[in-house]
């Protein structure tokens, strides 16, 4: 994680940290579902779908500063081009599942470590 990230949004925050915790909330509900269209686009052999989903989670990634997840879905973007099937795709994708629960975890730490204002 790039915490950093994170603690750039506090210049526009509240000090409850208002905007930040909805901003990770999104992520939070959000990784779910692009695991699912992994998953989906893995049991149909859909390289375009695997592409789609891993450029949405890729972005989602950065938008949080979990950049180790934003490369490792850049990757397997970029093994997709062409509309080839990647040949490591279930390595990637389980490295992806990996990444986004420690990600995950990582974020529940962040936000059980932050005050709550008076």
């Amino acid at each position: 994680m790039d915490w950093s990230r994170l603690e750039q949004f506090r210049a526009f925050d509240d000090d409850a940290l208002n905007m930040t915790r909805a901003i990770i909330a999104l992520f939070v509900q959000d990784a779910p579902v692009r695991s699912t269209e992994l998953a989906a686009a893995m049991t149909a052999r859909d390289s375009t779908a695997l592409s789609q989903a891993a450029h949405a989670l890729k972005g989602a990634a950065l938008n949080i500063g979990a950049s180790a997840l934003s490369d490792a879905s850049a990757a397997l973007e970029v093994s997709c081009q062409d509309a080839r099937w990647p040949f490591d795709a279930d390595a990637q994708l389980a490295n992806l599942v990996g990444l986004s629960d420690k990600t995950l975890e990582q974020l529940q730490i962040w936000q059980t470590s932050q005050p709550t204002p008076p």
